[in-house]
């Protein structure tokens, strides 16, 4: 009997959670400020057709000026075309909610081809790209009928004018935003390594963490954050303390911000609520894993190298283990096979059956 192919099997929710984790890996990979990104489904009609629902992701940046270049990026790894007329604005209108940008996508051939997308054949999906001040007063139009036939006319003026208003603030915010760039740069505040050293030394006495911030990562933010956290500190000390070891004042985090972007945490706020949920499952978890009374000494930030095992193990899936170890830690997936083990002798506080390469039990 031939096999029979399925296609577009998927649904449209489970669908749409892979297509926001490839579009916000886009975008934090290209080190782009964004305010927000989203999913759902949309009602759109189609000329001579039946209204539908179309799975949408919305990408809501901080200025206007920032889509074009969303939009380039999308452009290379979907197949898009602009949304029919009455989706990207209203015939005659120029308020800046209607600025706003909406494609048809469905996903290029050779993404089809990978096993993940085997299910999902050609479905077609939606990809809007707005600003937070346009995201901003279409919510407010929504909110006051805007879309209802008998809008008066004189409130419609009102709305212009509250839109060109608008427009002006994100204008206004842009120059302002290029101009604070343009002050860092011609300061030279970027971290030496000698200052980065210093300032770490100076914090080991800093008892307030700063505030992490829901913005995308980068290295730079991801350094400072480890430099100044009281939080990273504390979990820090005490792995080396358990492994009577030492805390060097050099940061290593090379490779942690891929790791964790794998691991699905984008922003120093996630990052943060991560570490302190799991404080002490980390120390547990690198006590196991190194060893009692191994010496030597770490460099800041080792906590996120457990974390990021931690997480791995939360996973319980043992082809994820390695997946993780061989992408990220080493060509042999020899490890890979004891992190769901030590991750459950930890959450268990049970004293596991086997060793690892550098665990002592």
């Amino acid at each position: 009997m031939p096999h029979r192919i399925h296609q577009s099997i998927e649904s449209d929710s489970s669908f749409i959670e892979k297509i926001e984790d490839v579009v916000r890996n886009i975008i934090t990979h290209n080190d782009i400020p964004f305010y927000r990104i989203e999913s759902g489904t949309n009602n759109k009609a189609y000329t001579g057709g039946s209204e539908v629902q179309l799975p949408v992701v919305r990408i809501i940046a901080y200025f206007e000026k920032t889509l074009d270049k969303i939009c380039g990026l999308l452009h290379a790894e979907f197949d898009m075309d602009i949304a029919p007329p009455g989706e990207n604005g209203k015939s005659g209108s120029e308020l800046l909610a209607y600025k706003k940008t909406s494609y048809t996508a469905s996903l290029k051939a050779n993404r089809r081809e990978l096993a993940e997308y085997k299910k999902t054949g050609s479905k077609k999906f939606e990809i809007q790209v707005c600003s937070m001040l346009q995201d901003a007063l279409t919510g407010m139009e929504n909110a006051l009928g805007y879309s209802a036939s008998n809008f008066p006319a004189e409130a419609k003026k009102d709305l212009y004018r509250i839109g060109t208003l608008l427009e002006m603030a994100d204008q206004e915010f842009l120059k302002l935003s290029n101009k604070l760039n343009k002050a860092e740069t011609n300061t030279g505040q970027e971290f030496t390594s000698a200052s980065l050293k210093t300032d770490s030394m100076e914090q080991q006495n800093s008892t307030a963490d700063p505030k992490p911030e829901n913005i995308p990562m980068t290295e730079g933010s991801l350094k400072e954050y480890v430099i100044t956290s009281a939080l990273i500190k504390e979990v820090d000390l005490q792995i080396a303390e358990r492994a009577n070891a030492k805390i060097n004042p050099e940061i290593d985090i090379d490779g942690d911000l891929d790791r964790l972007r794998f691991l699905k945490v984008h922003t120093l706020k996630q990052l943060n609520d991560k570490i302190f949920e799991n404080k002490n499952d980390i120390i547990a978890f690198a006590e196991k894993w190194i060893g009692k009374d191994n010496g030597g000494s770490f460099d800041s930030g080792i906590s996120l190298f457990y974390l990021e095992y931690l997480l791995v193990g939360q996973r319980n899936d043992p082809a994820f283990s390695v997946e993780y170890v061989v992408k990220f830690i080493s060509d042999n997936e020899y490890s890979a096979r004891y992190i769901i083990p030590t991750y459950n002798a930890v959450t268990n506080r049970e004293t596991p059956d086997f060793s690892h390469l550098t665990l002592k039990l």
